[in-house]
């Protein structure tokens, strides 16, 4: 008998411990409500926005000066 196939008939204990996939996100949303989280500023994309700015800007400006040494006035 393969490993594969032994393992077949032995049911994974953590299953039964373990919410289902739908069970979860409905918890989480609960969690999420209850607490009054902001969800946005609470997974990071607040501080992710100031860097994409930041990112920009640097990125216009590198454009700028470019743009200077390729211009001949």
């Amino acid at each position: 008998m393969t490993l594969e196939k032994h393992q077949k008939n032995i049911p994974l204990s953590w299953l039964s411990s373990h919410l289902g996939g739908g069970e979860q996100v409905g918890d989480l949303e609960n969690l999420i409500t209850r607490n009054s989280y902001n969800l946005y500023a609470y997974e990071g994309v607040g501080h992710h926005t100031e860097i994409q700015a930041r990112a920009k800007k640097l990125l216009a400006e590198k454009k700028a000066r470019e743009e200077k040494k390729l211009c001949f006035c």
